[in-house]
């Protein structure tokens, strides 16, 4: 066999690795179209594992005359990267703002991917990011491993709630609240109806409480309540039509609550509070969130019904 004959061999086995790690790192991701110009990825109702890369929250964006505005950039440099794509086969128009509902590493490590667009959060996740989002992303990587390949933490920078944009199709504005979070941005559109509301809604996926203050995340649902948007779209889940995700969520919260409460009460130990089972039969992964929450949540409610 001749040099050149190996050379094309080579380039070949090349050429078909490289097409097998594409596809091997394929999001596939899809854009579901909720309202006029209104678009929503939908994450897998899932936790955090190499062959989802991820991949399990949700990311949207909203097409306008001058640009788009994309909310959440998802897991990873790659997921963004693939986004971004998604975003152009859809609409020519260039990313016009791109924002991050709080600090929890599925929903900004894309940022790398939109480093030539204005990237904007609030204030206190920036401030919680400069400290913990080297170790957020570290810890996904050790969870997804190469999916992460290149993900570095890209910070945002500081945003005004209230109207950011406004035509004739849309009138956008952004509102800062708090409880699933220390800070969680909402995008809410009040032409179409549609509400962004990141991790503050879940729908048919048990929420998370990692950095968690229950009473303050039931005062936000509340607020989300005074806003009656048409279309909700959670942070996980499948956006659905009024208020039934956020009535879920607050219905969780409330379960959750009472349940640690009253165990606290009765002495319970943290293997006996894991055993009982969520009365909400199409959400998935509540066995895991409630053992996650128990983690969480339950040392500092023992501690107050002792003293």
């Amino acid at each position: 066999m001749n040099i050149f004959a190996r050379s094309l061999i080579g380039l070949t086995c090349l050429s078909l690795s490289m097409s097998s790690i594409g596809k091997q790192f394929d999001y596939q991701l899809q854009a579901k179209q909720v309202a006029k110009d209104t678009y929503v990825v939908v994450g897998k109702s899932e936790s955090f594992s190499s062959a989802n890369g991820g991949n399990i929250a949700n990311t949207g964006f909203v097409v306008t005359a001058q640009g788009v505005i994309l909310f959440d950039t998802g897991p990873s440099l790659r997921y963004g990267t693939q986004l971004r794509t998604l975003i152009g086969k859809i609409t020519d128009q260039p990313i016009q703002l791109v924002l991050n509902s709080h600090l929890h590493p599925d929903h900004f490590l894309g940022n790398g991917a939109f480093s030539d667009a204005p990237v904007h959060s609030s204030l206190k996740t920036i401030q919680q990011l400069q400290v913990v989002g080297d170790d957020l992303a570290t810890g996904l990587y050790d969870l997804v491993g190469d999916w992460m390949r290149d993900t570095q933490v890209h910070m945002p920078t500081p945003i005004a709630t209230g109207q950011i944009y406004s035509d004739q199709y849309h009138d956008i504005e952004l509102i800062e609240l708090e409880g699933h979070s220390t800070s969680d941005l909402m995008l809410y559109d009040r032409h179409t109806g549609v509400l962004f509301a990141g991790d503050l809604v879940f729908f048919n996926r048990a929420p998370t409480t990692p950095h968690a203050t229950v009473p303050n995340w039931m005062t936000a649902l509340s607020r989300i309540n005074q806003l009656q948007p048409r279309i909700i779209v959670p942070g996980h889940g499948q956006p659905t039509d009024g208020l039934s995700a956020m009535q879920q969520t607050n219905d969780y919260l409330i379960w959750l609550a009472e349940t640690l409460t009253d165990s606290a009460e009765q002495g319970l130990h943290f293997h006996e509070v894991k055993q009982l089972q969520a009365p909400f039969e199409q959400m998935k992964l509540k066995a895991f969130e409630l053992e996650r929450s128990l983690i969480h949540l339950y040392r500092d409610i023992e501690i107050q019904h002792l003293y």
